[in-house]
């Protein structure tokens, strides 16, 4: 009995592990790169990149200007 649940669990293991299954004509039907479930987020973190360069860039200038002035 002990044999046979240890043998039902590592298939199950082994069967969980898989890929699903699927064939590579269920693959090829994917959404495109890109075009993802979280894709308003990653679109979101790609704007706040933009606005963090540009803060920065904004910064550097700012400091430069303050540090002519204290000359």
């Amino acid at each position: 009995m002990v044999g046979k649940a240890v043998i039902l669990c590592a298939a199950l293991l082994l069967a969980s592990c898989g890929d699903g299954g699927g064939s590579a004509d269920s693959r090829e039907s994917a959404p495109a790169e890109g075009n993802h479930v979280w894709k308003s987020q990653t679109d979101m973190l790609d704007k706040a990149r933009a606005i963090e360069d540009t803060v920065i860039e904004q910064s550097v200038k700012q400091r430069q200007t303050v540090d002519e002035m204290a000359r």
